[in-house]
């Protein structure tokens, strides 16, 4: 019983404490909710601060985003006027520049018009005062061959027209290679016109040679018209009508030295070139055509009667013809006799090869043979210089 009794007592001992604690316990948890109700209401109390500050804090943003607005709005407008007159001060620049640009190739093409136009003025007067000089030298060749002396008479060459017989000996030589005569003035520069007038000059001194008795042949020049083509277009078929002009160069005699004479020949006909002398009296030819005939034919005799020889060069076909199949080998050709003159040579070209017809005054030489062998010792004596 006794140990009952103080389990007993235990047992009240302990549901009053357990009493005791819940009692502390609510008056802990009623403490607590006191607590819990006053940090409630000032945290509500914090959370109206808060949001009152809040309120005024976005208030004061809305004004400061708002004056940062205008601050910016203000900057970009400052900016974009910056920026349109920095544009504005560009273009401005590049349309001066432009037009600066503009003037300066207006100012140099207007320069190069006057340029060009003085340049051509300039030809134009340096061409009229070239034509002008070739036509007075020209004029003063013309009157020197017309008014000056005629030629010396030489004996088996030249003779006066009251000796010249009507009777005409044809002669010719034989065909020369055209490569060949070619090759003579080709280290001379010579054309085969020079060649040709440098062997008719040398044949003629030949001639002279076997008739004089003197060892040195006298130099002196005699004057030679050489008729010669200017036609510039092609000759259409049925037309027979000529046109030519004609020059009048001094063949040198007494130069025994072939190139010598050459080069003397090479330089005057040069010199009529160099003038357009073949321009020229064509010009005048075509003028003459309205003189009267009873005054052409005394101006014609007047000027043969101070000449010595005809020379003329006439290009033939430069390959082989046929007539009805037949092949034509060889060809002659000669040049109509002029009056008051004794000698004629036609330098004819065909096929490659080069024969000279020659039409001469019986009364002037009685061995004609002597000439055609002249003709052939000259080129020979050409050839040995090479």
């Amino acid at each position: 019983n006794n140990n009952n009794n103080n389990n007993n007592n235990n047992n009240n001992n302990n549901n009053i404490n357990a009493t005791n604690n819940g009692t502390n316990q609510n008056q802990m948890m009623m403490g607590n909710y006191n607590n819990n109700s006053a940090a409630a209401a000032y945290l509500m109390q914090m959370n109206n601060n808060l949001q009152a500050a809040s309120q005024k804090l976005g208030n004061m943003n809305q004004e400061n985003y708002t004056q940062m607005g205008k601050q910016d709005l203000e900057k970009q407008r400052i900016l974009q006027q910056n920026l349109s007159k920095q544009y504005m001060h560009l273009h401005l620049q590049n349309k001066q520049q432009q037009l600066s640009q503009q003037l300066q190739q207006q100012q140099q093409q207007q320069q190069q018009v006057i340029f060009e136009g003085w340049k051509w003025v300039s030809m134009i007067i340096l061409m009229g005062c070239i034509h002008t000089i070739n036509l007075v030298r020209v004029l003063l060749k013309s009157c020197m061959t017309i008014l000056g002396p005629a030629d010396p008479m030489i004996p088996h060459i030249k003779t006066t027209q009251e000796q010249l017989s009507t009777h005409k000996i044809p002669l010719w030589t034989q065909n020369y290679a055209l490569d060949r005569l070619k090759k003579i003035g080709r280290p001379y520069q010579a054309t085969l016109n020079d060649v040709m007038l440098t062997v008719i000059a040398g044949a003629i001194d030949r001639v002279r040679k076997h008739h004089s008795e003197a060892k040195q042949l006298s130099q002196y020049d005699i004057r030679c018209i050489n008729p010669t083509n200017i036609r510039t277009t092609t000759i259409k078929k049925g037309e027979l009508n000529n046109c030519v002009s004609f020059l009048f160069p001094l063949l040198p005699l007494g130069i025994e030295h072939p190139i010598r004479r050459m080069h003397k020949v090479k330089q005057r006909m040069d010199e009529s070139k160099h003038m357009d002398e073949m321009g020229w009296m064509g010009f005048f030819v075509n003028i003459t055509d309205m003189i009267p005939a009873r005054f052409m034919k005394t101006a014609c005799n007047w000027l043969t009667s101070k000449t010595t020889v005809s020379i003329s060069n006439v290009r033939g076909p430069p390959s082989l013809l046929t007539i009805l199949g037949a092949p034509v080998k060889n060809t002659v050709a000669f040049l109509p006799a002029m009056h008051g003159i004794g000698y004629s040579f036609c330098i004819f070209s065909y096929n490659d090869t080069v024969r000279i017809g020659i039409t001469m005054d019986a009364s002037i030489l009685k061995k004609p043979s002597l000439l055609i062998e002249a003709i052939d010792e000259e080129i020979q004596h050409l050839e040995s210089y090479l």
